[in-house]
């Protein structure tokens, strides 16, 4: 077959550009792992990161935060920041998703403009956000739209929240929220925290000053081990480069597309190679047995409804996804 872009078909481990770091994350001496879509693989600089932050802690204790954690803080900023194209000072740190958006839906007028519009593919926690708000005061009116396709397409956004634990290899408790600068001035949270007050050490009770940008939407202290696995898996995109990731990543993702179809699958993805992520769903009767089935063989895969889940990342090789559709295919009539 011909093979995507990117990809060795010389070599029966089908080895890439970015093959070298497979050696640095321990799971793959074990398992073939496929699942970076609901977590990263755990890499040994993000390890030795967290080691790093036992060491202070275990060392310094608390006089750790004032000339090494709250630098940590600012670094995550100024590198998230990198990562999206914007300005440290349109960063703020979040411990999840949810409450990132917690913050972001509670600066919001309602009066005038009920209607929030979701999609069909958004993650839950974003319809929950609203449907929570359906009651008085607020009276949110919640409108979902289907997608017939099931595909998603970019838009410019005044928000942006992302979460560390998968394809930024930080692990679970860490993500970012990207506030355009303009509204990050504007909008006040009706949720409040002491990181999000202006002097976090005047500890006055009787006023609120919320800083003049992003971090206004900050709420408690952030949970500094997931700040610095976070960190740990920034050294990896830092240094390899998103574009070399997303080649590579694409490489792998068209090549199990490819291969899926042969061996009789019909993967729902994108009809456009260039729209696509590096989610490739897989239909299934039993989508939980057939993820048994893998793992049985030593490969990590997720199962959603309907659908068995398998995502490649630049640390993955073709064989990888070629033993688990050959594992799959004697398991499931598709």
């Amino acid at each position: 077959m011909t093979l995507a872009s990117g990809l060795d078909a010389g070599a029966s481990a089908g080895a890439h550009s970015l093959a070298r770091y497979r050696s640095e994350f321990p799971i793959f001496r074990d398992a073939v792992y496929l699942n970076t879509c609901s977590l990263g693989a755990l890499g040994e600089r993000t390890r030795r990161r967290i080691t790093e932050f036992i060491d202070l802690w275990q060392a310094r204790g608390a006089s750790a935060w004032y000339d090494v954690w709250w630098a940590a803080l600012a670094e995550l900023r100024a590198r998230y920041a990198r990562i999206v194209g914007a300005s440290p000072e349109e960063i703020a740190l979040a411990p999840s998703v949810s409450v990132a958006l917690s913050a972001v839906a509670e600066a919001l007028d309602y009066r005038r403009r009920p209607r929030v519009v979701v999609t069909s593919l958004d993650f839950p926690t974003v319809a929950y956000q609203w449907l929570a708000k359906r009651p008085p005061p607020h009276g949110v009116e919640l409108v979902v739209v289907e997608s017939p396709d099931q595909v998603s397409v970019p838009v410019e956004v005044d928000f942006l929240t992302a979460g560390g634990l998968k394809w930024l290899l930080g692990g679970p408790g860490i993500v970012l929220l990207y506030v355009r600068d303009e509204l990050a001035r504007r909008l006040a949270p009706a949720i409040a925290g002491w990181f999000g007050h202006k002097d976090q050490f005047a500890f006055d009770p009787r006023a609120l000053e919320l800083h003049d940008d992003a971090r206004r939407f900050e709420l408690g202290t952030p949970a500094l081990a997931a700040v610095y696995a976070q960190l740990g898996g920034l050294d990896y995109i830092d240094e390899i480069g998103v574009p070399a990731i997303r080649r590579v990543t694409s490489g792998l993702t068209e090549d199990l597309v490819a291969r899926a179809r042969e061996h009789g699958f019909r993967p729902k993805v994108a009809s456009r190679a260039e729209d696509r992520s590096a989610i490739v769903m897989l239909p299934a009767a039993d989508p939980a047995a057939g993820v048994r089935h893998l793992a049985a063989g030593g490969i990590i895969a997720d199962a959603r409804p309907g659908h068995v889940r398998l995502s490649p990342f630049f640390y993955n090789l073709q064989d990888d996804h070629v033993s688990a559709l050959e594992r799959l295919a004697t398991h499931t009539s598709h």
